[in-house]
């Protein structure tokens, strides 16, 4: 099963549940943790649904390139790693 985990910064502002799915898609394996904690879905994704400027997702070390429809594959064996994007200057 795929594994969805949360970096410890968003863990300061709500519960960030580490799932294990059957999710085809990263839009499913997210549901999923949205279902666990209804919260995390403001962390995540903004009012449109679409994923806020200031999250990075990554499965299997490679960055994601849909962040609107949020459709990229899941392999039974991925991990996906959820994390605030760090900015400055």
């Amino acid at each position: 099963m795929a594994t969805l985990q949360f970096t410890q910064q968003l863990r300061r502002f709500t519960e960030t549940p580490e799932i294990e799915t059957g999710a085809v898609t990263l839009r499913e394996a997210l549901e999923e943790a949205f279902a666990a904690n209804g919260q995390l879905r403001g962390y995540i994704l903004d009012e449109q649904g679409h994923l806020r400027k200031n999250v990075a997702i990554f499965i299997d070390g490679q960055r994601i390139r849909d962040h609107v429809s949020l459709n990229d594959p899941l392999s039974p064996r991925s991990t996906v790693h959820v994390l605030q994007a760090l900015s400055g200057g």
